[in-house]
């Protein structure tokens, strides 16, 4: 998110900034983790059966099977939104993953004093190297032995086999061996920082991951293959400004290419400075997607007609964009957002 699309005539935004602003970069990425795994899940519900027939039918050609699926996240911010769309459209498919392109402003675009990242580097490129940095900490596996599950800081545990009925049967997520015995687990038992104890390994049992995109991260942790999918993602950001239509040249190279297009809580970012910028989410993606590939837009509605049918369509036909409106649903965790979807005929 650009510090500049920020509506600082509106006191809640003014409250977000602030207190966005007082938070380091690991906290602001939790910060975002834990909203998109409640709101992203409704958008990617929406989203797998129209995939699911784009790959049904692309798979059936066998010189096309192997072959990367290319995604573009428009003003992907942070790109924590990015990684997550990665992960778990990818565990929807077999394991089929979705090579995106995370595209933000750099960070020269940003006055100094409102910047809230390195000189030089995009938002993204910037957590995506915190990404990067955190993977090589929990990318440790903590299992002992051949018998035991393969643990990771983040799993989710149940405790079992206590003398004690106190902690048998809760859950808790692995924060990691113990610093002061390395035969035993730090587990984290609630929200509560406090709310940490000590277990030996024979009463800790994985349960599973927190999401699918969690799953799948975890897999590609076993098969050493997590430094890879972010390093990755950090290779392949590129400086849009989707505004700014001299800019799009950046992503010139794969037009027609892409499977997928995304843009996700945009226009409540600046949809009050621009509120017909979902135009332009739909001029760059018409470009991007090869025939059959959808976009897939979740945002506040009102913002120049965007969540009305009509209005949308409209635009589309008007624009010769050829994007058919294949869904536009309000989201059932936030009902000020809709969940849109468009196919490239």
């Amino acid at each position: 998110m650009d510090p500049n699309d920020i509506n600082l005539a509106d006191p809640g935004r003014l409250e977000y900034m602030r207190r966005l602003a007082s938070m380091t970069l690991p906290e602001r990425n939790q910060n975002d983790r834990e909203t998109i795994h409640q709101e992203y899940a409704s958008s990617m519900q929406a989203l797998e059966p129209h995939l699911t027939k784009f790959l049904d039918k692309h798979n059936n050609n066998t010189s096309v099977e192997d072959t990367p699926l290319l995604a573009v996240d428009i003003g992907s911010g942070r790109a924590v939104g990015t990684v997550h769309l990665a992960l778990t459209l990818s565990s929807l498919h077999d394991g089929r993953d979705f090579l995106f392109y995370p595209t933000d402003y750099a960070a020269a675009n940003v006055p100094p004093k409102q910047q809230l990242y390195a000189d030089g580097y995009t938002q993204a490129q910037q957590s995506l190297q915190h990404h990067i940095e955190e993977d090589k900490e929990t990318s440790t596996e903590l299992g002992w032995d051949s018998e035991i599950e393969p643990l990771f800081k983040g799993d989710l545990i149940e405790l079992g086999g206590l003398r004690s009925d106190q902690f048998n049967g809760r859950r808790g997520f692995v924060q990691g061996p113990d610093p002061d015995d390395a035969g035993r687990l730090a587990v984290q038992l609630s929200a509560d920082p406090k709310d940490r104890k000590s277990f030996k390994k024979e009463n800790v049992t994985f349960v599973g991951a927190q999401s699918a995109s969690d799953a799948r991260l975890r897999q590609l942790k076993l098969q050493k293959k997590s430094h890879a999918f972010y390093a990755g993602l950090l290779d392949r950001v590129r400086e849009i400004d989707i505004l700014h239509k001299e800019t799009w040249s950046n992503v010139q190279d794969i037009y027609g290419k892409c499977t997928l297009v995304t843009c996700m809580s945009f226009l409540s970012c600046l949809g009050y400075r621009d509120p017909t910028a979902w135009h332009d989410t739909l001029q760059l993606a018409s470009k991007l997607l090869q025939v059959d590939g959808y976009t897939l837009q979740y945002d506040e509605s009102g913002h120049a007609g965007f969540g009305d049918s009509k209005a949308m369509a409209s635009f589309a036909d008007d624009q010769g964009l050829g994007l058919v409106l294949e869904e536009n649903t309000i989201c059932p965790v936030n009902p000020n957002y809709v969940i849109v979807i468009w196919r490239k005929v």
